[in-house]
C-alpha cells in the first residue's frame, strides 16, 4: 500500500477522533476542521522531500493548506519546557534570557540533538542546527534482539 494512502489514513483518523470528541464535550460551541491550526511535528533530520511528503498526507486527510504547520519535534519540546513552572524544572536557568540548553528528543526512530538560546523576546533561537540519526528507541530495540539473535540464534529467540 503506498505511504501517503496510509499516513494520510492514520491522520485522517486523528483528525476526526478529535473534532468528534471535542465537539462531544462542547456542544452549542462546536469546531470545524477549517477553524482549527493543525501542528504536525516532523523529526528535525528529516529532509524537506521528507516534510513535504507529511504536508501532502496530512491535506489528502482533510487539513487545509493554510492551516497546518510542519513543526521540528525539538522546536515544540523546547516550547513545551518554555511554558513549564520553574519547579518542573529544577534549579535550571531555561527560563532566564541568554541561557542556552541543548535539546535532546529520544524518539522512537530517531534521535535528534540541538542547541538553543533563550532571547529577551521570549523567542528560541537555534545555536546549533539540529543533528541526530535513526538511533531511536525502535534502533535500540532492533539492536537489542539482533545482539540475542546472534547470541542465542534466531530460532531460539523466536
Amino acid at each position: 500500500m503506498p505511504g501517503i494512502k496510509v499516513i494520510s489514513s492514520a491522520l485522517n483518523f486523528l483528525k476526526e477522533h478529535l473534532v468528534k470528541n471535542i465537539n462531544n464535550r462542547h456542544a452549542g460551541n462546536e469546531i470545524t476542521v477549517d477553524k482549527v491550526r493543525w501542528v504536525l511535528t516532523v523529526p528535525a533530520i528529516w529532509d524537506s522531500s521528507a516534510k513535504q511528503f507529511m504536508r501532502e498526507s496530512a491535506e489528502k486527510a482533510g487539513i487545509p493548506h493554510g492551516n497546518l504547520v510542519i513543526a521540528l519535534e525539538p522546536e515544540c519540546a523546547s516550547l513545551y519546557c518554555k511554558s513549564l513552572p520553574e519547579e518542573k524544572l529544577g534549579s535550571s536557568a531555561f527560563n532566564k534570557v541568554g541561557s542556552k540548553y541543548l535539546v535532546l528528543d529520544n524518539g522512537g526512530g530517531t534521535v535528534d540533538v540541538t542547541v538553543h538560546e533563550m532571547l529577551e523576546d521570549g523567542r528560541i533561537r537555534e545555536l546549533y542546527k539540529a543533528t541526530g540519526g535513526a538511533w531511536g528507541g525502535t534502533k535500540v530495540d532492533e539492536a537489542f534482539v539482533s545482539y540475542f539473535c546472534e547470541m542465542f540464534t534466531k530460532e531460539v529467540i523466536d
